[in-house]
């Protein structure tokens, strides 16, 4: 059966006289302004987030004594200030590694305030690094295979991490390699 063209257009028109337009703008101004409370709501929660980047590398020194270091750049990318408490790796049955910063001459002393866009380097010496790894491992609270995970602790109890692809294996068996 052909459909004959005049006779949609004609219904088509007749739907459009039909349509309460009143009504229908209404239906758009209030999701209209649902989607824009939605989004003020979201916005004002995501603003003000505290953001932490972590980085970590492997320092030397010269001009103090001849020393090799465990560093990690806190970076704060949020634009909120920051309290850093704690640096720390994990450990097994909910125990964790806290490197003490004020044990190195070089290092930020914890704790320290980070305003916005500032940043801190903080340093552990790569020997006493490697004792508390070897240690660790044999009291059972690390793995060989396990990847090491830095992290910084904020003064709110909020937990940064920067997860490594280095294994505590590597760490054991290098010296100065990043």
């Amino acid at each position: 059966m052909p459909i004959n063209v005049s006779d949609l257009f004609m219904n088509i028109g007749n739907f459009l006289q039909s349509v309460d337009w009143g009504t229908f703008w209404i239906a758009v101004g209030a999701i209209a302004t649902s989607s824009a409370c939605i989004i003020a709501l979201w916005q004002t929660k995501h603003s003000n987030l505290k953001k932490i980047r972590l980085k970590y590398g492997i320092a030397f020194t010269s001009e103090i004594q001849d020393n090799i270091y465990i560093s990690l750049d806190v970076i704060n990318i949020g634009n909120r200030s920051v309290i850093i408490n704690e640096w720390s790796i994990p450990l097994l049955k909910d125990k964790k590694l806290v490197f003490d910063t004020r044990t190195t001459l070089i290092s930020a002393k914890l704790p320290e305030k980070l305003g916005v866009e500032e940043s801190i380097t903080l340093y552990y010496d790569f020997n006493k690094f490697k004792l508390a790894l070897r240690m660790y491992l044999g009291q059972g609270l690390l793995k060989e295979k396990t990847k090491i995970i830095f992290n910084v602790k904020d003064s709110t109890g909020k937990i940064y991490q920067s997860i490594t692809n280095k294994k505590v294996k590597y760490f054991l068996e290098n010296n100065n390699e990043s």
